[in-house]
């Protein structure tokens, strides 16, 4: 039988960003993903989505952008956001210490069954984009009944 094994602690965790930070210390994982390096990969637009009333909502956080900046389109049933924020021109004598906003251009697209997309309006105020997507009422849903050969 072999002693090299050692008990499992229900304290320990497998899961590798637990063996990560055993090994490297607790701010391994925050300092490798707050880095400049990896600034460009944290521009997701974080959305919340409701359902309220008959629509669909969605708050999505775009903070330093100006409304020109955003665009909005729905096609087939899809909402498509996106925005281009530029990089304002430096001065010669400036060092950087630290680069974190994200420039360049930020795309995501929401898909959604049975909505009115003639009526889907959005508003942008205080860094957050609200879009708000009314549903199609029931009888005015294309249904086909497919046959089967």
């Amino acid at each position: 039988m072999r002693r090299d094994l050692s008990h499992w602690s229900p304290g320990k965790s497998m899961m590798p960003s637990e063996f990560l930070k055993g090994t490297f210390g607790n701010s391994f994982l925050e300092d490798f993903f707050n880095n400049s390096f990896m600034a460009g990969f944290s521009s997701t637009m974080r959305t919340d989505i409701r359902e309220a009333q008959g629509s669909y909502i969605l708050e999505i956080e775009m903070p330093g952008y100006s409304k020109e900046d955003i665009k909005v389109e729905c096609v087939d049933g899809r909402i498509t956001v996106s925005a281009q924020h530029m990089k304002q021109m430096e001065q010669e004598n400036q060092n950087v210490i630290r680069q974190e906003r994200h420039y360049g251009r930020v795309a995501r697209s929401y898909s959604f069954e049975g909505i009115d997309e003639e009526m889907v309006r959005a508003e942008y105020k205080d860094g957050i984009l609200r879009i708000n997507i009314p549903q199609q009422q029931e009888s005015t849903r294309r249904k086909k009944q497919i046959d089967i050969h």
